[in-house]
């Protein structure tokens, strides 16, 4: 691809060859979001859209389709979902096909703020100038009794919602596990028996900040490490950035307040800058995040995102 003057593109195109126009455009089908290119063909005015018969769409992975168009020709770009593989691919009108054209990598050099650029704060974290505490075993964050009590308080409530959905589930086990082994917190999200105490939201109070891990199996799966509120033996973990005892990061998001979390590898860390505390959302590749944490009055918390997170990436 000698030219590289960029006619147009996005995730739809209209591609023009002579006196024929195309369209292209992508769909991703199913929960697990596998991309499906449709092609058409304009054929008279009012248009008119039969499908172009396209015997080979390659796909090496489940990410993003792009087109984009310049003066050699038409091409669509696919990427698995962490933007390191690229495969490029040209449309040969004559067989009706997109050819195999290039492939490359690309790897992080680093992060930069997007999303606050100028805020000091948000630069200090893409440097990694910040501190962080390390969790520890939640027998030591909390007497030992107390938490064997909050064990059985949420294995009870596991036993029950599984009970109402028919599904098998013994109490036993889920008592006897050891404190670094899962056990049920809140829908589909497990203790992980880790946990620290500290003053997450700045109001000069430490509360307890407990481990917990969301897996699901549905759709395209989702997976991700996060804290959730302890408040005592006796009552439910409440949710970090909302403060709500029944919320879950339902793949990655839905809890209504705009906070996301990567179903592939995220976590949440509490990170200090300049005596202060945040909490700061990354996945396997980086930081993706940072909010600043209020509890209101009613006992609930408000989420303010500071920054966002792009990579600086280099490409081979």
């Amino acid at each position: 691809m000698k030219d590289k003057t960029f006619l147009n593109g996005g995730d739809n195109i209209f591609y023009k060859d002579g006196s024929t126009t195309y369209i292209f455009w992508t769909d991703y089908e199913g929960t697990a979001n596998y991309p499906a290119v449709r092609a058409m063909r304009v054929v008279e005015d009012p248009a008119v859209y039969p499908v172009v018969p396209l015997q080979a769409m390659p796909f090496f992975w489940r990410g993003k389709v792009r087109f984009f168009e310049n003066y050699s020709g038409l091409y669509y770009i696919d990427s698995d979902d962490e933007n390191t593989d690229f495969a490029v691919f040209k449309f040969d009108k004559k067989a009706g096909i997109f050819k195999d054209a290039c492939r490359f990598t690309s790897t992080v050099a680093g992060w930069v703020p997007e999303k606050g650029k100028d805020n000091p704060v948000c630069q200090a974290v893409a440097a990694k100038k910040y501190q962080t505490r390390e969790t520890a075993p939640m027998t030591s964050v909390v007497p030992a009794e107390e938490y064997k009590k909050f064990k059985t308080m949420t294995c009870q409530n596991a036993e029950a919602e599984n009970k109402k959905k028919n599904r098998t589930f013994s109490f036993d086990d889920c008592l006897n596990k050891d404190d670094s082994v899962d056990f049920e917190l809140a829908s589909e999200t497990t203790g992980t028996g880790v946990g620290l105490k500290i003053d997450y939201n700045n109001d000069g109070k430490d509360e307890i900040l407990t481990g917990a891990y969301y897996a699901s199996g549905s759709g395209a799966g989702c997976a991700h490490t996060l804290f959730r509120i302890y408040d005592s033996p006796d009552a439910p973990t409440r949710l970090i950035t909302n403060g709500k005892p029944g919320d879950v990061y339902f793949h990655g998001g839905n809890t209504g307040d705009g906070y996301e979390i990567s179903c592939n590898g995220g976590k949440q860390e509490i990170v200090t800058v300049e005596g202060k505390n945040y909490l700061l959302t990354a996945d396997k590749t980086g930081p993706k995040r940072l909010d600043e944490i209020t509890t209101l009055p009613d006992g609930t918390n408000k989420t303010e995102q500071l920054c966002s997170f792009i990579p600086k990436r280099e490409y081979q």
